[in-house]
């Protein structure tokens, strides 16, 4: 498990209540849109889990979550592999977060 500041997945989450798969890419490798969760703390703590594990049983594939406000939760076989998670999320948020910007929506969007 690991958690990470990525500043477009924070940027994105404010407005959303899920990060979409936006790319192929992320289709690929995680498979699943990305929940965001409202935790008003610093930190996760454990009243939070209830709800942490909610999305673990709604997903058991689940393999990342963001914290609005706050951050990315990624997690992996091996930190090497949470954090490459991590990436594809902020990465994901970044091209979310710029197609609203450039108003891209076309025949050519992914559904």
């Amino acid at each position: 498990v690991m958690h990470c500041h990525s500043p477009w997945t924070v940027a994105y989450a404010y407005r959303h209540d899920v990060l979409p798969m936006t790319t192929q890419h992320v289709r690929l490798k995680l498979g699943h849109d990305i929940p965001i969760l409202d935790i008003d703390s610093p930190m996760l703590l454990a009243e939070h889990m209830p709800a942490v594990r909610a999305l673990f049983e709604a997903n058991p594939n689940l393999s990342a979550f963001i914290l609005r406000g706050h951050g990315i939760v990624a997690v992996g076989g091996d930190i090497l592999e949470a954090e490459h998670t991590a990436e594809l999320v902020e990465e994901t948020a970044q091209i979310a977060a710029l197609r609203e910007i450039l108003g891209k929506e076309s025949e050519n969007d992914l559904p």
